[in-house]
């Protein structure tokens, strides 16, 4: 009878193993395709932040150019006004490249945000996936080292706690 109840034990412990590597496997097949959405996430939002760049590059451009004409046909009018004018421009193109560049410093720090958030994100999915197993699971694959091991720390908290008490 003790034999028949070990090995009904040993056989439900198998099928308990057996189902929660099954529902570990679908955790872990669920953080990689989490990872992947996230992984194209990223990449979408770094083509934006580049396009959004290179905008603001072609815009300061800009800006520097038609400074640049406008200064030339001031200068052919009156050079001294010119002078004025092109420093009122200079002026507007520095605003219009510290705008870009805080807009530029503004979008980096929210997609390194959107990067940490789906790296946390990753990692939360990788931990959820290393689900932690039951102490009875734990004993089931116990080695006799182990058992010496685990007896012998249980022996010491026990006399630690009997030398606290006194």
């Amino acid at each position: 009878a003790v034999q028949d109840a070990k090995a009904e034990g040993k056989r439900e412990a198998e099928k308990d193993h057996a189902a929660q590597g099954e529902k570990m496997k679908q955790e872990l097949e669920k953080a990689k395709q989490a990872v992947a959405a996230a992984t194209e996430e990223i990449a979408s939002i770094k083509k934006q932040k580049d396009a959004q760049l290179n905008d603001a590059k072609a815009d300061k451009e800009k800006a520097v150019q038609d400074a640049k004409a406008e200064g030339k046909r001031e200068a052919e009018k009156d050079h001294a006004a010119q002078g004025e004018k092109m420093k009122q421009e200079l002026e507007k193109a520095k605003q219009a490249v510290a705008a870009a560049t805080e807009e530029i410093a503004s979008i980096k720090k929210q997609k390194d945000a959107q990067l940490n958030d789906a790296k946390a994100d990753k990692e939360k999915a990788v931990q959820d996936a290393k689900a932690a197993v039951s102490y009875t699971h734990l004993r089931a694959h116990e080695t006799p080292e182990h058992l010496v091991c685990r007896l012998l720390l249980e022996k010491k908290k026990r006399a630690i706690i009997q030398n606290d008490i006194y």
